[in-house]
């Protein structure tokens, strides 16, 4: 794992600053699990991550009320989701995960 991915951490944010951050974690994960490790990644992880910086303290600005009202987007890799159990929907009754054993 990259030195960098601890900074992805969003845990300690609030719930609608969590989901924001949530997607640079996502693409943080694959980028650190399917490049292999060289200089160059981490400079991109590392641009990464000032952007996700960046976007959290621009959604921070703007108070309580970011565009939408949808904690999560459908495809993101909802075990990372902090509300996340098994046999449950993981991140409250806004979230569009797909309930687990759901035919």
């Amino acid at each position: 794992m990259n030195r960098l991915m601890k900074y992805f951490d969003y845990s300690h944010l609030p719930g609608k600053l969590q989901a924001v951050s949530l997607l640079f974690f996502e693409l943080a994960t694959h980028i650190d699990t399917t490049i292999p490790e060289s200089a160059e990644k981490t400079v991109g992880l590392r641009k990464l991550l000032e952007a996700k910086d960046c976007i959290v303290r621009a959604a921070l600005d703007t108070g309580s009320e970011l565009n939408g009202d949808v904690y999560f987007r459908p495809e993101c890799l909802y075990k990372y989701c902090p509300e996340y159990r098994p046999g449950s929907n993981p991140c409250g009754p806004k979230c569009l995960h797909p309930q687990e054993n759901q035919s």
